[in-house]
């Protein structure tokens, strides 16, 4: 992308901010915000997690955050996921218990929106300490162990997990952004 997508701004508010509201409606007993150590947002109603290890992918941040929480799942939303709304992350945590949910589109497992329950955290720590760090991975053994399950999204929703990897993928959706100049 070429700078921290969590600092791309949409009409004047940052991504990153844009998901946590999300997030917040969800009125959660606790809330994570995944961060690099070197990277500095405004404190709030959130605690920063941090990867136990660098360079580890999204599963170091879904590890801390599952270490930390009290509750019993953990939902997840990745911050360049806009599309994604509260109402379907609410529609998940419906389904969830006693296992956690993953949407599955066509074939994909998509791991940065799902609901997790804290007991896969051996299952994290196995993957992160393997070749294979990617949710795909993850959630096959979750699956198998019957900790998660999947499912099954409608292609009329495909929208809400489009993602963002490129300012290509950024032009696509029509909508100006820009990157944020401050930190």
């Amino acid at each position: 992308m070429g700078a921290s997508k969590a600092l791309l701004d949409r009409d004047g508010t940052p991504l990153w901010r844009f998901q946590m509201e999300k997030l917040s409606q969800l009125r959660p007993d606790q809330l994570f915000f995944s961060v690099q150590p070197r990277m500095a947002f405004p404190s709030g109603a959130w605690m920063f997690v941090h990867d136990r290890s660098p360079d580890v992918g999204p599963l170091g941040g879904l590890e801390a955050a599952l270490r930390l929480t009290r509750a019993d799942f953990l939902v997840t939303l990745a911050v360049d996921m806009p599309s994604m709304t509260a109402e379907f992350l609410s529609f998940l945590l419906e389904k969830a218990g006693p296992a956690g949910v993953v949407p599955l589109l066509e074939g994909f497992y998509y791991g940065a929106a799902a609901v997790y329950p804290v007991k896969i955290l051996p299952l994290v720590e196995q993957a992160l300490a393997g070749n294979d760090r990617s949710f795909q991975q993850l959630i096959r053994e979750a699956l198998q162990s019957g900790i998660m399950k999947a499912q099954e999204i409608e292609p009329a929703t495909s929208g809400l997990f489009e993602n963002w990897n490129s300012p290509e993928d950024v032009k696509r959706t029509g909508i100006r952004f820009f990157t944020a100049l401050h930190g």
